[in-house]
């Protein structure tokens, strides 16, 4: 269904719903359709990676969580525009190369 405002109904019994006292905005969740650059060296000093795809919503406290081979690396991000959040990554120098799984938080 389509972004907007959503009403959440209350119940007590699960049968007979009455609209509650506060209004939601329900946004589409954003797809991820690239990251670029889609490459970090282990043990290089941060640098900014952007994913783009969207709708990306004018918020603070975007994060980005990557998977490679078991090991997890969370980045802060920040909204850039409603087709790009840029993020923050550094990655130790230790770490697995391979690639990984990047997704939004």
């Amino acid at each position: 269904h389509a972004s907007g405002l959503a009403r959440v109904g209350l119940s007590a019994n699960g049968v007979d719903f009455v609209d509650g006292p506060r209004v939601y905005y329900e946004a589409t969740r954003p797809r991820v359709d690239a990251v670029r650059p889609a490459f970090v060296a282990p043990g290089a000093p941060t640098s900014t990676i952007y994913v783009v795809g969207g709708p990306f919503a004018a918020v603070e406290g975007w994060r980005a969580e990557l998977l490679i081979q078991g090991m997890e690396y969370d980045f802060d991000c920040a909204f850039a525009n409603t087709t790009h959040i840029a993020c923050a990554a550094a990655i130790e120098a230790d770490a697995p190369l391979g690639r990984g799984d990047l997704h939004l938080l």
